[in-house]
């Protein structure tokens, strides 16, 4: 019985965990497609308008990071595991901190994720990465570059492993 009552408590948490992080989705103006599935684990730290993700989608326990000049773009039917790190933005490089009062200079570009691509645990997107359709990203990989359609990437840095 024990078991049960820390099943159904444990359940209800992440259902509500998950319906939080909708409700923070809607007020941001994110375009979320039909069916798709949010793991309570996702975390999101977005502008308005700046994220959209495709129908039938899945992101287990992605980190999320995007703003108005550097959106992310998910398609169709992906499915996005654990720990996966989408960060279109960046602290730059080229400019420093003038005073210890200021915030640290940022920039950024588009990631674009196409339809059906698969991402493994534990992977970085790089800021400015398209990755084409059908394509599978093996885990912990660090991907820094575009990727074709149909191709199956890996390591650090990713690098094609074999054709899709």
């Amino acid at each position: 019985m024990v078991d049960y009552l820390a099943f159904v408590l444990t359940s209800f948490l992440d259902w509500n965990k998950r319906r939080a992080i909708y409700y923070k989705l809607r007020l941001m103006k994110a375009h979320i497609g039909r069916g798709v599935s949010l793991g309570s684990q996702c975390i999101f730290n977005i502008e308005q308008e700046s994220f959209r993700v495709g129908d039938f989608s899945y992101l287990n326990g992605a980190h999320i990071v995007s703003a108005s000049y550097a959106k992310v773009i998910i398609g169709n039917n992906c499915a996005i595991g654990y720990r996966v790190s989408i960060k279109s933005t960046t602290h730059l490089m080229d400019k420093y901190w003038p005073c210890e009062n200021s915030p640290p200079k940022m920039g950024g570009k588009d990631i674009i994720i196409g339809d059906r691509v698969w991402i493994g645990d534990g992977v970085f997107i790089k800021s400015g990465v398209i990755i084409g359709n059908d394509v599978i990203i093996g885990a912990n990989s660090v991907v820094t570059r575009d990727i074709p359609d149909g191709k199956i990437y890996a390591g650090i840095p990713a690098r094609e492993i074999q054709n899709g």
